[in-house]
């Protein structure tokens, strides 16, 4: 690929990201890796893939949490 078919990419604040391991995951959420893998796997949680490794951002795991979290009146609807 030459310069000139480069595209650049906007600009992004990675200060501000913060990233969990599959592992991190699994503590937080007392389970196992393959339970995180799944999700991963599944589409139903974004991922960073860093080669063979996967990075977690944050603000997703938040995301996928609130979504997955059902108060009595949830569960029941």
């Amino acid at each position: 690929m030459n310069a000139s078919s480069q595209q650049s990419l906007p600009a992004h604040d990675v200060s501000s990201v913060r990233y969990m391991s599959a592992k991190q995951l699994a503590e937080r959420w007392a389970t196992n890796t393959m339970a995180v893998y799944r999700q991963i796997e599944s589409g139903r949680l974004s991922v960073l893939r860093l080669g063979r490794s996967v990075r977690i951002p944050i603000e997703e795991v938040e995301r996928f949490e609130a979504k997955n979290t059902f108060t009595r009146e949830r569960w029941v609807d």
